[in-house]
């Protein structure tokens, strides 16, 4: 059975480097370029230590770094209240402001859901409402080209989380590191 060890990228015996990151994102280029020839297409490539990227994480097999993921922040547009004028308002005076706060971030994607009760022919009159806003801020009924999955992380069952290790605890595993902080090569802990 292949040996699992799942690190922060960049971080290596619970110390952040640059040499460490830099081995790291050589690795994940080399991950990208296998996905595009398995999907056909081109996926984002970022830099995994900066915003929007919250937390990414690289799974060595065998000491190889053969597959990895990562949370990136996302920006969600909610609406509040039912009233047409002030949702109008919205899109001419907040939407600017919303668009360039979320680039001020490093947000790279805003998300609008619409539950699809709204698309009912009982409520067909708010799905209109809502959809020539959303069209004409920019936003792309996104239905066809992707599939929506969530996790809902509201009210979760407390439970004991898995070391990163495959079950075998180490001070050097990630899941260490989450809890101690991280140590940069210059001794101090790491943001």
């Amino acid at each position: 059975m292949p040996k699992l060890h799942w690190r922060y990228v960049g971080v290596r015996d619970g110390v952040f480097s640059e040499e460490q990151s830099a081995l790291d994102h050589a690795a994940i280029e080399r991950l990208h370029q296998q996905q595009e020839k398995a999907l056909g297409c081109r996926v984002d490539r970022m830099d995994l230590t900066k915003p929007p990227v919250m937390v990414a994480y690289v799974c060595e097999v065998d000491g190889v770094i053969d597959g990895g993921v990562y949370m990136e922040a996302v920006g969600e547009m909610c609406f509040l209240g039912t009233n047409p004028i002030v949702t109008a308002s919205a899109k001419r005076v907040m939407t600017p402001v919303l668009v360039r706060s979320m680039r001020q971030r490093g947000i790279r994607w805003v998300r609008a859901f619409i539950p699809k009760v709204a698309f009912s022919e009982k409520f067909k009159t708010l799905a209109d409402r809502l959809m020539k806003p959303l069209s004409q801020i920019g936003f792309v009924d996104q239905d066809k080209a992707l599939k929506h999955f969530s996790l809902d992380l509201r009210e979760r069952p407390a439970r004991r989380e898995p070391s990163l290790d495959e079950g075998h605890e180490s001070e050097d595993s990630a899941a260490h590191c989450a809890l101690s902080g991280v140590v940069s090569s210059t001794g101090q802990k790491a943001e």
